[in-house]
């Protein structure tokens, strides 16, 4: 496909209904606003507010977006105004079956786009809903397109994989922690059990630090299952755990760079953003083997793979490290390569413009 004329930007609006708390999508629309206007895009973000926001918010709404939609009349005008812009609906699914509900012939006019950000039933039922007033769907990973394209058998073939990896790459900054230094491990996400088993760290500290391995954790984030994490960690005093709090993309570089090991539980992903800038930063990724997301991951090459909930097995690969020191170095350098190369075949904003490209007619 084409990409845009240079001479005539593509308009693209991306809609987003959790404002600016901290999610691999609010670090993925951040970056997109500095990258694509050199794919000839000009990227506008749309606040979806009708309904309240349930995650605490890091930075002004006003100065990151370009539109907050808060009532259905909102809604109508904003799609009017902007009838001839490609629009990008993230998980707003409500919104479109209210547009369908307020102005069935405005909707039909629209030029909807969906993707699907995580291998996850709500996401393929929420695209099966909408699917007749979206003229394109993307996919984050091989698995979610190849789901999709089951579902919608339509689709098959149409589904770009594109996750969501648009981020600069920095130089390599790789180190081997000491012998006598504590291992310095890092949780950067949503804290949220469904998806990202928060509520397996408290334990699997307690299993390390029955092994005598030296380490402190660090908790970068913010949700529903905070409170139920900090109460679980008071009662292990051995591994020092310190919580950051929800922060901005723009200010993790730092804590990053801190760190050693990145540790990811979950039990399903799309393709993980804090993992891609964790394997960036010189981090050795130990994470659970979901079967999407870990696509460009090696056991005992680039990361260190344990099964969903066997804390045992993740225990044993921390505790390995421990004794093995120069492996951490090894992992992460291999996984920056890893992260680096892939990002530079993708060229993003590129591939971002020839798919949307197809659609401004």
């Amino acid at each position: 496909m084409a990409l845009p004329d240079p001479g005539s930007d593509l308009h693209c609006i991306i809609w987003h209904t959790e404002g600016t708390a901290i999610s691999g999508l609010f670090s993925w629309m951040h970056r997109l606003k500095q990258t694509l206007p050199a794919a000839h895009v000009r990227l506008e973000l749309a606040s979806m507010e009708i309904q309240p926001f349930r995650f605490t918010q890091v930075a002004d709404i006003d100065a990151f977006y370009d539109h907050r939609i808060r009532t259905g009349l909102e809604l109508v005008a904003f799609l009017k105004k902007n009838r001839s812009a490609i629009h990008l609906i993230n998980h707003a699914f409500d919104y479109v079956t209210l547009a369908q509900k307020l102005s069935p012939p405005l909707l039909a006019q629209s030029r909807l786009v969906g993707i699907c950000h995580t291998d996850q039933d709500y996401y393929y039922q929420n695209l099966q809903q909408v699917d007749a007033h979206l003229r394109g769907i993307i996919a984050v990973s091989p698995l979610c397109a190849l789901k999709l394209g089951r579902q919608l058998p339509h689709r098959a073939g149409t589904i770009p994989i594109l996750p969501d990896w648009d981020m600069p790459i920095p130089p390599p900054r790789i180190h081997s922690p000491s012998p006598q230094a504590p291992l310095r491990l890092l949780f950067n996400g949503r804290l949220l059990h469904l998806q990202k088993r928060v509520l397996d760290i408290p334990p699997l500290l307690e299993l390390l630090a029955r092994r005598g391995v030296p380490a402190e954790l660090t908790v970068a984030g913010d949700g529903p299952d905070l409170p139920k994490l900090q109460s679980a960690l008071h009662a292990q005093t051995s591994i020092p755990v310190r919580f950051t709090g929800a922060l901005p993309p723009w200010e993790m570089n730092a804590l990053l760079e801190s760190h050693d090991l990145f540790l990811q539980l979950s039990e399903f992903e799309g393709a993980s953003v804090s993992l891609m800038e964790a394997m960036l930063h010189g981090l050795a990724p130990v994470v659970t083997a979901i079967d999407s997301g870990t696509e460009l991951l090696i056991d005992e090459v680039n990361a260190l793979l344990a099964p969903v909930g066997h804390l045992e097995a993740i225990a044993d690969r921390i505790e390995s490290l421990h004794h093995q020191r120069p492996r951490i170095a090894r992992l992460a350098q291999a996984a920056y390569e890893t992260a680096a190369t892939h990002l530079r075949e993708l060229n993003y904003p590129q591939r971002f413009a020839s798919y949307m490209a197809q659609f401004t007619t």
